[in-house]
């Protein structure tokens, strides 16, 4: 398996999340109010998200914290 740097790690974790919106139906929004980011201050995540806020999101969407790595 390829090692994936930083930004490569943030766009899989990106593609995944919208992955995550999309089988759930959920808003950019709805996200946003589970990690108290506005739909702005999530657009503009391009450092990617905190290990916290992952958890948040992976435990209100009743996923593992691994979802996001596949």
């Amino acid at each position: 398996m390829k090692k994936l740097d930083g930004k490569e790690i943030n766009v899989l974790v990106g593609l995944n999340l919208k992955r995550l919106r999309d089988e759930l139906r959920k808003s950019q929004h709805v996200i946003g109010d589970i990690i108290e980011l506005s739909n702005q201050q999530i657009w503009k995540c391009k450092n990617g998200f905190n290990v916290n806020q992952l958890f948040l999101i992976a435990q209100a969407c009743k996923v593992d914290m691994n979802y996001f790595f596949k």
